[in-house]
């Protein structure tokens, strides 16, 4: 019999039979590569063969067993994230001595909800394994109502030539009580690095919240694999990445261009806004014999429901290449490639397909927290994105030609960066006029010295309101360049109003004058005034994700404080 090609994986096919419907969409899904692989079943030994690949291809849709002792759920109710003892029984053959915890951010539910799991087999037996596998991490789904997000969206990076995680669904129980369906994403761990890259044995890193290459953030990021945990080799990428465009992305860049441009165009289309677009879930390895950087994606269960414009990223190698005329050229024919083979995977059979295959379990699902109608709506308005986002990122690739040139219809010397390419006045580098029209292309209307912000009068004192999304440091730059300074605040009251004020022109947080940038805790104003007055909000400052040296306005925090990462684009207060 011919094997049936995964859904989740080009090159992972399954010799067992399957529906014909099923076996009509594996087809779609198909890629290079034939290699059949047996079914996960126990044998009369209650031995399992060392096989997860039918997980990955929706062979078999496993039921999982979690136990976990008194003592060990009372552990995870104070301390959700660090491992405790448990069991896993699958088939029938008991996993005993396995690590488990909570996982998850926005996702993160209590025991007695449907928590998101990670498991791993090797931390109290170094040999121990699950089918082969050493980690297991299980998706709750509480952000996805399509239950479909992260299957079809890891499959357009795959595509896209994007190492990327493959997914599978089970079922889950602890403690006898069924918790639900939940989603199996491949760990990014040594044994994915093995199976991607020619040499696994370099050093692989996660980007926590915040993280970006900066030489500042290098400290913040979390070394997920590889034995030189000095972190040289990221502390020089991060350096490469702040210097000459050209060290970035010529010839010898450390990225591997084809798959980092891969990435940023798969990202914008499927319209993972929650990801490196704000420094965010994604990894990044350094693949040692070629000496290159790659890019992997991670934590997409809230994509194709966005549609991002093609250059909405504030990743800094995203806005640096944006930049770069050779690899904003490279990224714009990219995304069109991704265009055309996106329309290949044909994903609305995809979406039909997967759903039959879970939708039994889907609905009996005790703890999921939407109803089933709203999990058909929302797979309606996922449809609803698959049939119209080629069209709409084909508007936005009008500035290229039949032989995938830039056009410059203006004839200033910009094309797919123009912001307006009927107008020679405006473009990426051009004067910014006070206007209230974005002259250089910037992103932000009147974001010059000249252009002075509206200003009010509060508790005595002038300040300007700048409505314009700028890093810290450039916020403060600006403010210097109006002859002022990023705000310092001096009183409750003073800070309840700003606030108050603040949120009619933007909600968001608002930069002020306040932060730790030369000494970890030794907070200092911008002004160079001494710290009299703080109004943090509870828990704050915290220096919680990646490098947060910066304070800010809380976005519902009545007047008071946050800390955050100086490098994000938020509007600002000027005194």
């Amino acid at each position: 019999m011919a094997c049936a090609p995964s859904i989740s994986q080009p090159s992972r096919p399954n010799c067992p039979l399957v529906t014909s419907l099923l076996l009509a969409v594996l087809v779609i899904f198909s890629g290079p590569g034939c290699h059949c692989t047996r079914a996960a079943t126990q044998g009369e030994t209650g031995q399992l063969p060392d096989d997860f690949d039918p997980f990955y291809a929706l062979d078999l849709l496993p039921e999982l067993h979690i136990s976990l002792d008194r003592s060990a759920r009372d552990k995870l109710a104070k301390k959700p994230r660090k491992y405790v003892r448990g069991e896993l029984t699958y088939n029938g053959v008991i996993f005993a001595e396995v690590a488990v915890r909570l996982k998850g951010h926005r996702s993160m539910r209590k025991l007695d909800d449907k928590p998101a799991f990670k498991l791993r087999f090797d931390k109290y037996d170094p040999d121990g394994r699950f089918l082969g596998q050493k980690k297991l991490t299980l998706n709750n789904m509480v952000e996805d109502p399509t239950m479909l997000r992260e299957i079809l969206g890891y499959r357009v990076y795959r595509e896209a030539g994007v190492p990327a995680p493959r997914v599978g669904y089970a079922t889950v129980t602890l403690n006898g009580e069924r918790k639900g369906l939940y989603a199996i994403v491949e760990n990014i761990d040594d044994l994915f690095l093995a199976s991607t890259f020619a040499d696994p044995s370099g050093n692989l890193y996660e980007g926590e919240y915040g993280c970006d290459l900066y030489p500042d953030d290098v400290p913040g990021f979390e070394h997920d694999e590889g034995s030189d945990k000095s972190r040289a080799d990221l502390a020089a990428f991060a350096d490469v990445a702040s210097g000459p465009a050209e060290s970035l992305f010529g010839s010898e860049s450390p990225l591997e261009m084809t798959s980092f441009v891969g990435y940023l165009a798969v990202s914008a289309f499927i319209g993972d806004f929650d990801g490196y677009r704000h420094s965010h879930n994604y990894r990044i390895y350094h693949e040692p014999t070629l000496a290159k950087w790659y890019f992997v994606p991670w934590g997409i269960d809230r994509v194709f429901k966005k549609n991002l414009q093609i250059y909405d990223s504030a990743g800094l190698l995203a806005k640096r290449c944006f930049a770069h005329p050779p690899c904003r050229l490279a990224y714009v024919r990219t995304m069109r490639q991704v265009v055309e083979q996106f329309e290949r995977l044909q994903l609305e059979q995809g979406v039909t397909v997967v759903s039959a295959f879970i939708d039994d379990a889907a609905r009996s699902d005790p703890h999921k927290p939407y109803s089933d109608d709203k999990t058909i709506r929302y797979r309606g308005r996922m449809l609803d994105f698959l049939r119209e986002r080629p069209s709409r990122v084909d508007q936005q690739l009008a500035c290229l030609d039949a032989r995938g040139q830039e056009v410059d219809n203006d004839g200033d010397g910009y094309g797919c960066m123009d912001c307006n390419d009927k107008n020679p006045a405006i473009h990426p580098g051009a004067a910014e006029v006070c206007d209230r029209i974005d002259n250089d292309c910037s992103g932000l209307k009147d974001d010059a010295a000249q252009c002075p912000c509206p200003t009010h009068e509060i508790s005595g004192q002038t300040f300007h309101f700048c409505n314009l999304r700028m890093t810290w440091a450039d916020a403060n730059q600006f403010c210097k360049s109006q002859g002022v300074e990023l705000a310092r605040i001096d009183s409750v009251e003073m800070s309840r109003a700003l606030y108050r004020r603040a949120r009619k022109y933007n909600k968001e947080r608002w930069w002020i004058g306040l932060n730790d940038r030369d000494r970890e805790d030794a907070f200092v104003w911008s002004s160079g005034a001494p710290v009299e007055f703080t109004y943090w909000a509870r828990g704050e400052p915290d220096n919680d994700a990646c490098n947060q040296d910066c304070a800010a306005l809380k976005e519902k925090g009545r007047g008071r404080w946050h800390d955050t990462h100086c490098a994000q684009r938020r509007p600002f207060l000027c005194r």
